[in-house]
Formats: structure tokens, sequence, C-alpha cells
């Protein structure tokens, strides 16, 4: 399956989630997480007419070391919205924080999701076991920012946490079932990043194998105990 986590997991047996008719907020680390982590999810609020708020955290500029920062950004920039358009969403709101330093701007991340999030949202992040610090950094602020605000709902989205699951398991993994168009669609917004996909020199980002989980009809999610899971 391309997932040492669904490995580990008998997707049967986990809660299943409901999407709530909220308002959702998508905090994107990089461009692609938003496809990677959350693609399934995307497609299926905007097929409701949900309006969905995709939060660009930076443009990814330090991916390769063999391309020119600001010029990789300018491209990344242009599939992220490219694979945005093939979720039926809009164009994200861009942070533009330094891409692998998101950890030392947690504060302007806070203040830029306190601007953004309405009451009663859903907000997506990645989950505090995703790996990379700057998902983690994410997922700190996310975290944060929901204790703070009575009525949001928190969910903690995953890519890395496919490829290096924690050795215990965070409580609260709930499914969300995916129909074949939105596998469908999660895939045409990956093949949108094709700077990720594949590259001249060393191994691309999200080769073969790290997107081989996406087939799979499902997303998982970390969510509370009182989330709409049943």
């Amino acid at each position: 399956m391309g997932s040492a986590l669904l490995e580990r997991v008998d997707v049967t047996r986990l809660p299943t989630l409901q999407v709530p008719a909220r308002r959702t907020l998508v905090v994107v680390p990089h461009p692609d997480d938003e496809c990677l982590a959350t693609g399934g999810l995307i497609a299926r609020q905007r097929a409701l007419g949900i309006e969905v708020v995709v939060v660009a955290v930076t443009d990814g500029e330090a991916a390769y070391d063999h391309w020119n920062g600001e010029s990789l950004a300018a491209v990344r920039r242009s599939e992220q919205a490219a694979a945005l358009r093939s979720l039926s969403a809009d164009e994200p709101v861009r942070l533009g924080l330094p891409d692998s330093a998101v950890a030392e701007h947690v504060g302007a991340l806070m203040a830029e999701l306190e601007r953004l999030l309405r009451p009663d949202d859903l907000l997506v992040s990645p989950c505090l076991d995703d790996w990379h610090p700057d998902h983690v950094a994410c997922a700190l602020a996310a975290r944060a920012v929901t204790r703070s605000h009575c009525g949001v709902e928190w969910w903690g989205s995953m890519f890395w946490m496919h490829h290096f699951p924690p050795a215990q398991l965070p409580d609260g993994l709930a499914a969300l079932a995916l129909t074949s168009v939105e596998v469908a669609q999660r895939m045409e917004a990956v093949a949108c990043h094709a700077s990720q996909r594949s590259t001249t020199e060393g191994t691309p980002i999200v080769d073969d194998e790290r997107c081989a989980h996406l087939l799979a009809p499902v997303e998982l999610y970390v969510v509370a105990t009182d989330s709409h899971a049943s």
C-alpha cells in the first residue's frame, strides 16, 4: 500500500468520520500537502458547496538544493493553484513563511489563523505526529488557536505519518471514507505537482511509493473524542 501506517491499522475498525457542514480552513505547510493529506476532504466539501479556505504557509522553496529557491517557489505556487482548481477550490491565502523554518514563526502563523478563523469553522492542519518539523509547527499553531476559539473543531491530517508512524499511534485516529470520484480527484491534484513527482537530480520528494497509499479510498485524521465520528 506504500504506507507503513496503513499496514499497521485496520481501517475498518477505526471510527468513521462524518464531515461537518462547516466552513473549512485547511492549513498547508508546503504546496502539495493540500492533496497529499486532505485532497479527498477538500473535494468532498467543495462538492457539497461548502467554502474551503486553504492557507499556504510556505511556498516550498527549500525542497531541492539544486533549484534556486525563488524560482522553485514560483513553480510550486503555480502547481498548487492548478491542484486546487482540480479539487474545485479557490486560490490559497499565501503567508510566505520560510520553508523548513516554520517552527521559528509559530507566533506569526497563529496570528494569521486568528485573523482567518470564524466561529464554528472546521480547522484542519497536520497532526502533531506528522514527522516533518514544518508540519509539527503548523499542528502546534492550530492546536493553540483551537483552544482559544470555542466552537472551532480541529482535525489533524497526515502525510508523513503514513511513512514514519510513531511507535504509539495517537488517540482519536479516525477514517474518512472516499468515493472513487474523490480518489480520482485527489490523484489528479497530486499529478499537478510535477516538480515533486520527478526531478533531474536525486530522488523526487513525492515518488510513486510515497503516493501509493493515495489509491486507497480513505483519508485518516486525528480528531477529538467528541468529533463527528461514529
